[in-house]
């Protein structure tokens, strides 16, 4: 991964703000995207987590974990913590925010755990008891609280709920992070167009493969509709996810072909993509 060279595009993508080469983002570039796209309460447990498990190595004077249950902590933190640091250290290309990492989820979501645990046998321990009950149910209350939101979000904004950051992420999200890159809600993005367009053949004009790859979605009477037509001015529709920074900009500009908005995709506010209508 280190000497990986992609060949296909331009290899520009946002981050931060910023519009950079995927060869050169930062170190902290997956630090970062787990930061802003993880929910928050897991990511206060699992920093608790990972506290609590520096501390008990400390403890033990330097010596592998002294029983099963530590040494099972001890191996959820290298399991995240290698490959993660390897494409740190190495500087590998990672693009499109933490996908390729993925894998590791599930061992955060074990130290997160670890930390809650962790944080009701402390308050067992030295609270009395009543005090100790009511600050452990406050414990699982917070979980569940964080919990129940994430499953609003992805029943709210379904079926683009991979589309979720926290408040770290900053405002505008679109102006700061790569949104909807796989380009989905080119699907609904076509929906909308041949459920209010009775055209027999509707000229579609995109400028990323996902917006024609989408069709194959759609029912075969609709799909045989579409034409995709490679000059923009020839075609009846213009449909984006704002993927490209020649999207983002001429979209802030108003510039052909961003000039007749007809629908758009919204996810907590922040537009992922657009349908403009270029013929009257």
């Amino acid at each position: 991964m280190s000497h990986f060279k992609r060949i296909d595009g331009d290899g520009m993508q946002l981050f931060a703000g910023n519009y950079r080469h995927v060869t050169q983002m930062p170190r902290y570039y997956v630090p970062v995207w787990i930061a802003v796209t993880t929910p928050l309460v897991y990511t206060g447990f699992f920093i608790t987590g990972f506290l609590f498990i520096l501390y008990r190595l400390v403890k033990s004077n330097r010596k592998i974990y002294r029983n099963s249950r530590e040494r099972f902590d001890l191996l959820m933190l290298a399991l995240l913590a290698g490959p993660l640091l390897a494409v740190i250290v190495l500087h590998s290309v990672v693009y499109d925010g933490w996908r390729h990492l993925y894998y590791i989820y599930p061992c955060f979501i074990v130290i997160a755990l670890i930390g809650l645990v962790s944080l009701v046998d402390l308050c067992k321990g030295w609270l009395e008891t009543n005090k100790a009950r009511l600050l452990t149910a406050g414990l699982y209350l917070v979980l569940l609280t964080g919990m129940a939101y994430t499953a609003y979000f992805m029943i709210k904004y379904h079926p683009q709920q991979q589309v979720y950051f926290n408040v770290l992420a900053g405002s505008p999200v679109f102006d700061r992070f790569e949104q909807d890159y796989y380009g989905v809600s080119y699907k609904q993005g076509l929906e909308y167009i041949v459920i209010h367009d009775r055209l027999e053949a509707i000229k579609i004009y995109v400028n990323y493969l996902s917006g024609e790859t989408n069709s194959s979605l759609l029912p075969l009477k609709d799909r045989q509709r579409i034409r995709y037509e490679p000059d923009s001015t020839k075609a009846d529709y213009f449909l984006s996810n704002y993927n490209t920074e020649w999207d983002a900009q001429r979209m802030k500009k108003g510039e052909f072909p961003f000039i007749n908005e007809v629908h758009a995709i919204t996810v907590d506010g922040s537009k992922i993509m657009a349908v403009y209508k270029l013929k009257k």
